[in-house]
């Protein structure tokens, strides 16, 4: 009776195929992931709205807005008369900025400020009776995935709707999931090939 001591070149591919299948199943779904981001992302700017209205309600002679620097994928609440010195926090006392993006925190890394139309300037004013500095609807749109959040602010009463439209990201993921699928093949090669050699070949 012989004793095996290696495994073989078929047996070595199966168990790649295997693991390759295994990982790619047990990869969430990354798209709606990233598109409830976004979706997340319009329910903090449209809560930090209400609150920057309600402080402008309260103190008419020290009104705040919403100050929105889209090349650095942020915004903050501010002074209208400071616009570039965020008011702090009211739970943490550190600085009311909102970070999108890589620098930003879990659950709103994947959602970029991709546009803007705040009258011409890039803060968003509220006066005395809580209305905005605009004639018409001010805009912020948020993306993730392949979703735009197109965000809109009445004039008058500083209403917020959101519109989510389809974008045409999907390219960029079929890239970023054929990606992933290699790497989850290189990975389970290089399993199998520790496998083989740990078995004395």
């Amino acid at each position: 009776m012989t004793t095996r001591n290696a495994f073989t070149y078929i047996e070595i591919m199966i168990v790649i195929v295997i693991l390759a299948i295994l990982t790619i199943a047990a990869l969430p779904d990354r798209e709606s992931t990233i598109q409830e981001e976004g979706r997340r992302a319009t329910v903090v700017f449209e809560a930090d709205v209400d609150y920057a209205r309600s402080l402008s309600i309260a103190r008419p002679d020290f009104p705040i807005g919403i100050k929105v620097a889209i090349g650095n994928n942020k915004y903050w609440l501010a002074p209208v008369a400071t616009p570039d010195t965020p008011i702090a926090h009211p739970r943490s006392g550190q600085p009311y900025v909102r970070q999108f993006g890589a620098a930003g925190p879990d659950g709103l890394k994947n959602v970029q400020i991709t546009a803007l139309d705040l009258g011409g300037d890039d803060i968003l004013k509220f006066d005395a009776l809580g209305g905005t500095d605009q004639q018409i609807p001010a805009m912020v749109q948020f993306e993730a995935g392949m979703a735009a959040y197109e965000m809109k602010v009445s004039p008058a009463a500083a209403k917020v709707t959101t519109t989510k439209k389809e974008t045409t990201n999907a390219e960029k993921l079929a890239v970023q999931d054929a990606k992933e699928a290699q790497q989850a093949a290189d990975q389970a090669a290089i399993d199998a090939a520790q496998a083989a050699q740990a078995s004395g070949h």
